[in-house]
């Protein structure tokens, strides 16, 4: 039978290890994002009615950022509990010295934000462009809406403390 303290020792590993592997992904959400943006925007270079399918990469980016977003979220509630973990078990680790601390930069979610908002609105210009260039302004006045609300989801899921 294990003991208390061998399980709280246990739950402590296990969510260092989580909080790691969530650290971990914000790597990931890069190596998609620059994946996505070498795809589309060569697709959206091309000539003809494959160049349209610029205009998909603003709804994954959104995705993306839901993602992104989410991680940054369950991060958070990792970290507060880790604290909480260590205030009940009198123990001062690295939650209990990183929390007091008020100069915190968030440069990761500012950096994907402005990544993620200017390539939008890059492929956004270069598919309306394309769409209006064929003779389509109804198409690409939906584009338009349509990249917007993509946009500002970008920046909500991303700023949001949901």
């Amino acid at each position: 039978m294990i003991d208390t303290n061998e399980l709280a020792i246990k739950e402590y590993e296990m969510l260092q290890t989580e909080k790691n592997g969530r650290i971990q992904a914000r790597l990931q959400v890069w190596s998609v994002f620059l994946a996505l943006v070498g795809a589309f925007f060569i697709a959206g270079l091309q000539s003809g009615q494959i160049s349209w399918s610029i205009l998909i990469y603003p709804v994954a980016a959104a995705f993306l950022a839901q993602f992104a977003g989410h991680n940054e979220h369950i991060i958070d509630r990792l970290k507060a509990y880790l604290h909480r973990f260590e205030e009940i078990h009198c123990y001062t680790g690295y939650e209990h010295y990183n929390r007091p601390l008020t100069t915190r930069s968030g440069s990761q979610i500012k950096a994907l934000t402005g990544a993620l908002v200017t390539t939008q609105v890059a492929a956004l210009a270069i598919g309306i462009t394309h769409l209006f260039q064929i003779h389509e302004p109804w198409f690409a006045t939906a584009a338009l809406f349509l990249g917007l609300y993509t946009v500002s989801s970008v920046v909500v899921s991303l700023n949001s403390k949901a």
